[in-house]
């Protein structure tokens, strides 16, 4: 008997292989693995198989759909007219298994699996790892069936928001060494996402809990790190700048030094020295004789300031957040030219924090953090000293004597 052909949907197909030609026992373990996805199923990467084998590989491993309770359920479900195939329940077995150059014999308990029937073709699988024999076949693309579109005004805190997670994508790392930043992390706190030299943090509570990767939503086995304490509670001095002036100067860096580089290299380093309402953006390079100014105008009035920061991971930012919530002006917020600035921005999906770590600056650059401290400092007590409320002059103390002074000689004249 062959299984009922549910709609199953690919996001980008299943490779180079037809639909048509797609087997039955094939069209079978695809439908009913979209089935699961459909049903809250979810599948993670392990490093050991569950048949408790002394072999390490790695391997997917899945758990049921949630309206499924055990194995019996699943085949009921299998014999009912959605799927309409015969399907019986195999008890695992205890066996011993031969191992070694010396002979050593090892009791092992084999899964249960299910027992199916197409027609004159009979295979058995185990539901556990279902996922594992669809990603052995068709890659991740067959483990990420098409979700039904999650609407855009939802702005809901979970895995399955297509924009939520594109938008999260911008700040995950590449590096698989790394792989404990190469997903997206759900808490009660909110939303994170790290590469680690830019952190960018949705607030809010989540309605998942776990990392998860930002591309097909699978449960990535490994905890992300502490974010929250990277944060500071508060930042001594910002400075506004108007967006789109920003952007645009500072996007012009790049095709300014690729035009005199000949396009061979990318630009990365950006060294900013903030003072006087003016923000100077600077790429130099004594290798090339390279030496762009550009200018934007800010709020900005406290001590000289000098840092430097890493193109890649601002223009990720800005195109991103920035592009997505359009704000007039950006209030960039910082300490010390050591320790993260900050950008607070509201989104559709919640109030959110970027943090980005800046470039340790040498050489000519280098501006000295107890100096700065100091200027600071000055500064800061100056700005409360102006805000304080005004002192009475002598002259209003005179005038409010004489006053009086008028009306005790006013009460001496009624007696």
């Amino acid at each position: 008997m062959k299984p009922k052909q549910l709609k199953i949907q690919f996001k980008n197909g299943l490779g180079k292989l037809p639909t048509s030609l797609i087997s039955d026992r094939e069209r079978f373990t695809l439908t009913l693995w979209a089935y699961f996805v459909e049903n809250g199923a979810s599948y993670m990467l392990e490093n050991k198989r569950r048949d408790f084998s002394d072999e390490y590989s790695k391997g997917y491993t899945n758990d049921l759909p949630k309206n499924i309770t055990d194995l019996n359920e699943l085949v009921r479900l299998l014999r009912s007219n959605l799927f309409g195939v015969d399907a019986e329940l195999i008890a695992g077995k205890e066996i011993q298994e031969q191992y070694g150059r010396i002979e050593k014999r090892k009791k092992i308990q084999k899964p249960d699996t299910i027992k199916v029937s197409l027609g004159k073709q009979t295979f058995s699988f185990d539901p556990y790892y279902l996922a594992d024999s669809v990603f052995r076949a068709y890659g991740v693309e067959g483990l990420a069936p098409k979700k039904k579109a999650v609407k855009y005004s939802e702005y809901s805190l979970t895995k399955d928001n297509d924009q939520l997670m594109k938008l999260m994508s911008n700040f995950v790392s590449t590096d698989d060494l790394r792989e404990s930043l190469q997903g997206v992390n759900f808490d009660e706190n909110g939303v994170a996402a790290s590469d680690g030299f830019k952190v960018f943090w949705i607030k809010g509570k989540a309605l998942d809990n776990g990392l998860y990767n930002p591309k097909t939503s699978q449960k990535i086995d490994r905890r992300f790190p502490q974010y929250l304490s990277i944060f500071p509670e508060k930042q001594l001095l910002s400075f506004t700048v108007d967006t789109k002036e920003f952007t645009k100067t500072l996007l012009s860096l790049e095709p300014s030094y690729k035009e005199v580089v000949k396009k061979r290299f990318k630009i990365k380093q950006v060294v900013c020295v903030l003072n006087d309402g003016i923000l100077e953006l600077i790429h130099d390079n004594e290798d090339y004789s390279i030496d762009i100014r550009l200018k934007v105008k800010t709020d900005y009035s406290g001590p000289k300031f000098v840092f430097g920061f890493d193109l890649v991971h601002i223009k990720g930012f800005l195109n991103s957040v920035v592009k997505l919530t359009n704000p007039k002006s950006l209030t960039i917020q910082f300490t010390q030219a050591d320790r993260g600035f900050t950008v607070n921005l509201p989104t559709p999906f919640g109030d959110s924090v970027f943090l980005l770590m800046p470039i340790i600056l040498v050489g000519k650059y280098y501006q000295s953090k107890g100096e700065f401290a100091m200027a600071v400092n000055e500064y800061l007590k100056k700005e409360t000293e102006s805000n304080a409320p005004a002192k009475p002059t002598a002259n209003i103390k005179i005038l409010k004597l004489k006053g009086l002074a008028a009306k005790a000689k006013l009460k001496l004249a009624l007696i």
